[in-house]
């Protein structure tokens, strides 16, 4: 029997070269019918878990740093010893034994407010029974800001907790709207031969502010594009029932399908607060400032700042050249525009879009940090557009069908706007593409391509955005299920669930991606992915975090058409090119049984590690073989091409990179190694971490999936998300509904 394409899972105790001739020897798997799961977990069942200590005392909750809780009980538990730990003093493998007599553990920090200023966090209560166990200690002050991310690494990281749709009573999440002012006659236009878009347009128009529009159970025709321009809902009767066939895309924007013009554009200089952590700055002339109004704080590229002591974080050029969308003062300072000319390199590309809490003359509060220290001589700015963005827009519970055009929704100048419960398949570019938008929110959908293959088969392209929260969303057959470009800030994408690549490819997709400059302090958190790249293609990025991801580095090789040779390349979990510094990695697990050749590529002659043939030719029907690559690919400027542009190579990436509690399956071990944590920080006490960073307790919509998901401390290393259960249990492999009414 021949095989034009054996795509399988890695089960955790097979080798590769048994799983090649199971594999090949078996039932021919062709096109679309992969099986579904063929990049799971791949994680050693004898994955090591740590020996229980004496647990750490408790995070203060009340806001402003309340007083720590008592320290959780010391008492010690048998430790499974088959892997050990790799630390500064790594822990031995071998039996484990139960811990006798543990002191009890430390009175834990003080508490983190959630607030944005901790005023100092109480003294931690004594850790309870160790046997014999001493008295806790005092809890050290509340950090600044730290919110639910519990102070861990605070001076390169930030506040996440109020990422996403903030309704203006102050409540976090997407507000339930009832009030329905217009049902379309699905008689008349749900039959997916009428052209639907003027009668659908006609409601949508005439709807009052915070009300619905249903489409009904059916199939509407769109010919041309539709625009929300009002805070108003868009709401089918759910993805398995409300279908839009679309030939242009649903604008979600106050102006559809254009950006403010040259002369809406304001820039006033920033003349105070320019530290990392501060909520209030001055400008130059607030009078054209209003509360509530967006407003994009930047500065000139710091590329070649030579202060001692100071690290350039910015690149505007990339190894295919420059990019200058979404910027202030295109070639010149005292132009203002949002594009550059193409020739010029982006000159203020270090932005952060805040939103405006309370004025005092010129005098501004505002609702998130700055993210990172500005310099006074680089002439920092804040700029603006008249009418500031629409607000409260969504749309929600039905399916479309892009027909391969690009943009299936459009979301451009936007502030707690939302996607919730949609379907979108057969994607050119940007299932949803977002544009300057602020705080909003996409989640509980379901992107997938299906058939056509582009290297821009985006399921969410997020440009310039920032605030905003990408939660439990199934990404399907693309080529980067989620792609972060243009100064995007202080985002949140987790709990993401990535399934197959990009059809027909044989090279794994960048399924997480921070692509042209410069996304800044994103946190990436609790995604079952194959692949995170950070790529300097377009320029740099800085100050992500990656926390608790499960990436397992591996596409399952297949034979392309017309070949019986099984091949894939690409097969490493994580790529940071030059310029992209100051990278936390948390808590995730990496890799895949023997598949990954090394721990890291972080110099110029390690180059010859990355892309390298892992090929084995005695399977039973076919050749086999994979491009692989160490878990971490580091610092260069093509990582593609590392023997290309050697003069460029970013030793940088790997001295800033933070690395802490990380388990990979190239060492079998989770590394709690104080080498790897930057100068200038200090590794934890603990080895231990906090379900979340961004959420206060596990959320409702994880129903009995376990919490946290996916860790060093998680038995199994692994499990699975609502969003892949999601996937699995509506069998949408093989044609199912996706009804997130009924995974969620």
């Amino acid at each position: 029997m021949s095989n034009d394409r054996c795509r399988f899972a890695l089960p955790p105790a097979l080798s590769l070269l048994a799983l090649f001739v199971a594999a090949c020897g078996s039932d021919t798997k062709t096109g679309g019918d992969a099986a579904a799961a063929n990049r799971d977990e791949g994680v050693p069942a004898d994955a090591p878990a740590p020996a229980a200590t004496g647990g750490a005392g408790g995070y203060g909750t009340g806001r402003g740093g309340a007083a720590g809780a008592t320290g959780v009980g010391g008492s010690g538990v048998a430790g499974r010893g088959t892997g050990g730990t790799i630390s500064d003093a790594a822990a031995s493998g071998g039996d484990g034994a139960t811990t006798v007599d543990a002191p009890a553990a430390t009175g834990g920090a003080g508490g983190q407010g959630t607030s944005r200023v901790g005023t100092g966090g109480a003294t931690g209560v004594g850790g309870a029974t160790g046997v014999g166990g001493a008295t806790g200690s005092d809890g050290a002050a509340g950090i600044d800001g730290a919110g639910p991310s519990r102070g861990l690494f605070p001076n390169r990281t930030t506040d996440w907790s109020q990422v996403g749709v903030v309704q203006p009573d102050g409540t976090r999440g997407i507000p339930s709207r009832t009030t329905v002012c217009a049902t379309v006659d699905a008689t008349k236009y749900g039959d997916g031969k009428t052209d639907a878009t003027a009668a659908i347009q006609a409601a949508i128009d005439a709807c009052p502010d915070n009300q619905v529009v249903i489409l009904p159970a059916g199939t509407y025709l769109l010919k041309s594009a539709i625009g929300i321009k009002r805070p108003i809902v868009l709401r089918g009767e759910g993805a398995p029932v409300t279908k839009i066939v679309e030939s242009a895309s649903i604008n979600i924007s106050a102006t559809p399908g254009t950006w403010p013009g040259q002369n809406t554009l304001h820039a006033v200089d920033w003349t105070a607060g320019y530290e990392k952590g501060t909520t209030t700055i001055t400008v130059s002339d607030a009078s054209g400032i209003k509360v509530g109004q967006p407003l994009v704080l930047d500065q000139l590229n710091d590329t070649n700042v030579m202060t001692t002591g100071y690290m350039p974080l910015v690149s505007a050029v990339g190894n295919e050249g420059t990019v200058g969308v979404g910027v202030n003062d295109c070639a010149s300072r005292d132009g203002l525009n949002f594009c550059t000319d193409g020739s010029h390199p982006v000159p203020r590309a270090l932005m952060q879009i805040v939103q405006v809490k309370t004025k005092t003359g010129n005098q501004l509060t505002l609702d998130a940090p700055v993210y990172t220290t500005h310099l006074a001589s680089l002439s920092p700015q804040a700029f603006y557009w008249d009418g500031g963005n629409l607000a409260y827009a969504g749309i929600e519970s039905l399916a479309i069908d892009a027909q391969y055009h690009d943009q299936a929704i459009s979301m451009t100048f936007c502030s707690h706007c939302w996607v919730k419960g949609v379907q979108i398949e057969h994607i050119a570019r940007g299932a949803v593409a977002l544009f300057y938008d602020l705080h909003v929110e996409i989640r509980d959908s379901y992107f997938h391509m299906n058939q056509a293959s582009a290297p821009e088969n985006y399921g969410l392209e997020v440009d310039d955005t920032a605030q905003s929260l990408f939660e439990n969303n199934i990404l399907d057959a693309l080529a980067a299920g989620i792609i972060v470009s243009w100064s995007s800030s202080g985002n949140v994408i987790a709990y993401n669930y990535s399934v197959n690549d990009s059809p027909g490819s044989q090279v794994l997709g960048q399924t997480l991606s921070n692509h042209s400059v410069h996304a800044l302090m994103n946190l990436w958190e609790g995604n079952t992915v194959p692949k995170f790249v950070s790529d300097v293609i377009w320029g740099s990025a800085s100050h992500q975090t990656l926390f608790r991801n499960r990436i397992s580095g591996y596409l399952a090789p297949f034979a392309a058409s017309g070949s019986t040779t099984l091949w894939s390349n690409g097969n490493w979990p994580i790529a940071l090119e030059a310029w992209h510094r100051d990278f936390n990695l948390i808590g995730n697990v990496l890799g895949t049984a023997e598949v990954q050749n090394g721990y890291q590529a972080a110099t110029v002659a390690d180059g010859s590690l990355v892309g390298a043939t892992s090929r084995t030719s005695t399977c039973a029907c076919c050749t086999c073989g994979m491009g692989t690559a160490p878990v971490y690919v580091l610092g260069y400027w093509n990582h593609w091409h590392p023997a290309d542009d050697t003069d460029k190579f970013d030793p940088l990436v790997a001295s800033t990179l933070l690395r802490w509690g990380n388990f990979d399956t190239f060492s079998g071990a989770t590394h709690w190694d104080a080498k790897e944590i930057p100068a200038g920080e200090t590794a934890p006490a603990e080895q231990t971490l906090p379900p979340s960073l961004y959420l206060p307790s596990k959320p409702a919509w994880f129903g009995s999936a376990p919490w946290p998901a996916i860790g060093p401390d998680v038995s199994g290393l692994a499990s699975k998300l609502p969003a892949q259960l999601c996937y699995e249990t509506s069998n949408l492999a093989s044609g199912g509904k996706f009804d997130p009414a009924k995974c969620y």
